[in-house]
């Protein structure tokens, strides 16, 4: 069974190009996508967006095409977004889990060693964060 173009489509547009499309073969999309990276290429100045669209499936892209329109985005680093992800997750296991241990949250990393003092100030300052973010919206709702 053909896959469709746009998963989840949410116009009659993209309803309208995956019946198009509902049978033909693999080598068919190859050739779509191929001619539509081409036109992206020969139209955009920056290959940023062509990165994009080479890395996502068409509909999401085609969400964050819609949800940005126009506008410039600019992405954190990879290493910021993995600094990120790694005290989202202490955070969860010593917040929520009540995992006190360093040496046991440490255990979930492995052989990546966590710093123990730049986490910890980076919780607290996380902590007061969100109780700032918690009393503006009081606040904006005068309780």
């Amino acid at each position: 069974m053909p896959r469709p173009i746009i998963d989840n489509p949410n116009t009659i547009l993209h309803e309208d190009i995956n019946d198009m499309f509902k049978t033909k073969k693999e080598n068919d999309f190859d050739i779509l996508f191929s001619t539509l990276n081409l036109i992206l290429m020969k139209n955009e100045r920056n290959t940023d967006m062509i990165d994009l669209f080479n890395t996502l499936e068409m509909s999401s892209f085609i969400k964050v095409l819609h949800l940005f329109d126009g506008r410039t985005v600019q992405f954190t680093e990879a290493n910021k977004f993995t600094d990120a992800l790694i005290l989202a997750i202490v955070y969860y296991l010593r917040e929520v889990e009540n995992i006190r241990d360093w040496d046991k949250v440490q255990e979930y990393f492995g052989s990546y060693k966590l710093d123990r003092l730049s986490i910890a100030l980076k919780i607290h300052n996380l902590n007061e964060f969100t109780k700032q973010k918690i009393q503006e919206q009081l606040r904006k709702l005068k309780i």
